[in-house]
């Protein structure tokens, strides 16, 4: 059937833009397709002339893709290399302000702003030098407690040591024979602990019947330092325990002290709230004093003090109340407190709000206005 009226020829174009080569040999061309069995509508010619275009790879799109681009010029424009120079430099201005942004203050190491005044310029290195000085003291001070607390020092070794340099510093016999004494201590503890004698150390002087034992042959030397030793560690222990115990017991008699000073006061203060009407006025002019007069003494103290320091209190006069100026044609009430009207004699009760005291509401302006002059008699 002739496709001479049709708009789009199918077989004929296709077959002569592409060449043999690229066509598969297992596809059979549109050109050899017998003419007695050519499509029947258009919609037949345009499924035949798609399937008669060979399908191209993907490294064949990429290649022909590349060629047009070459075709055209080839990379970018110059308008186009520019406003992508553009969008690179607002980028990278963008990223600057959030980094400056980000960037948290340095009051010390910013520099100080030109506007300011001489004065306030000088003032703030001042303070900019405490600043530096004192975080520098902070540092050394830091770092050495570090190295102590590194040591594995307790307080109250740290405490001895430093008590041993102040005496064997001193020129007073007195002090030099505590740095004696110390000194001789930690060469006991440290004979102890290698567990053998050491110059200067002896620990059988404190042991007669040791020393007699020596003395008749009954055991060597050796021996019996090993047995003055013994001892010693044991009572040491039993006297580092007793040590122990005693300071747990006074620190929990100082606890119990310190709980029942502060209930003590706490029901005081229960008890003058309800009794003293200026007891809240007088509490805050002393609870400051009491606090750091509390810090120095123990707690069976406390109350003795806080009773003196509240009888002595003497408070400022209160500011005259701002008396408010009467309506025209009434006064206040000495008694009540309230405005009546003038040259009246005073209400045998005060004047109260409708519906107030069992009063029952007015039901109507007449009713109000009844009430009213009621109240006025």
């Amino acid at each position: 059937m002739p496709l001479e009226n049709e708009d789009t020829p199918v077989a004929e174009a296709p077959a002569a833009e592409t060449p043999a080569a690229e066509t598969p040999a297992a596809e059979t061309p549109a050109a050899e397709t017998p003419a007695a069995e050519g499509p029947k509508s258009v919609a037949e010619a345009i499924e035949a002339g798609l399937d008669a275009v060979p399908q191209r790879t993907k490294e064949e799109v990429d290649k022909a893709a590349a060629k047009v681009e070459g075709e055209k010029g080839g990379g970018e424009t110059e308008n186009e290399k520019k406003d992508d120079a553009s969008k690179d430099a607002k980028s990278g201005e963008d990223k600057a302000k959030e980094e400056a942004a980000k960037k948290e203050l340095d009051h010390v190491n910013d520099p100080i702003p030109k506007e300011l005044s001489e004065r306030a310029q000088e003032r703030i290195r001042s303070l900019i030098s405490y600043v530096k000085e004192r975080d520098e003291a902070l540092t050394v001070q830091g770092n050495l407690i570090s190295a102590i607390q590194g040591t594995g020092t307790t307080a109250e070794e740290f405490a001895s040591t430093i008590r041993y340099l102040q005496a064997f510093h001193s020129q007073d016999p007195k002090e030099l024979e505590l740095a004696l004494s110390i000194l001789q201590q930690n060469m006991e503890n440290i004979a102890l602990r290698l567990g053998r004698d050491v110059p200067g150390v002896d620990f059988l002087a404190e042991h007669k019947d040791l020393q007699d034992a020596v003395r008749y042959g009954q055991i060597t030397r050796e021996h019996a330092n090993e047995l003055a030793r013994a001892r010693t560690a044991t009572a040491r222990a039993q006297r580092l325990s007793q040590e122990r115990e005693t300071t747990t017991q006074a620190q929990h008699k100082a606890e119990a002290e310190k709980n029942a000073a502060i209930s003590n006061l706490n029901e005081l203060g229960v008890h003058l709230a309800k009794t003293d009407p200026d007891y809240q006025r007088k509490y805050d002019l002393i609870v400051g004093p009491l606090k750091e007069a509390f810090a120095r003494i123990p707690p069976s103290q406390w109350r003795e003090t806080f009773d003196s320091a509240y009888a002595a209190v003497k408070l400022p006069p209160l500011p005259a109340p701002v008396n408010e100026e009467p309506p025209a044609g009434m006064v206040r009430d000495p008694k009540t407190g309230q405005f009546v009207k003038a040259n009246k004699p005073t209400p045998i009760r005060p004047v109260q709000a409708a519906g107030a005291g069992g009063t029952p509401a007015p039901k109507s302006a007449r009713e109000a206005l009844s009430m009213a002059i009621d109240n006025l008699r």
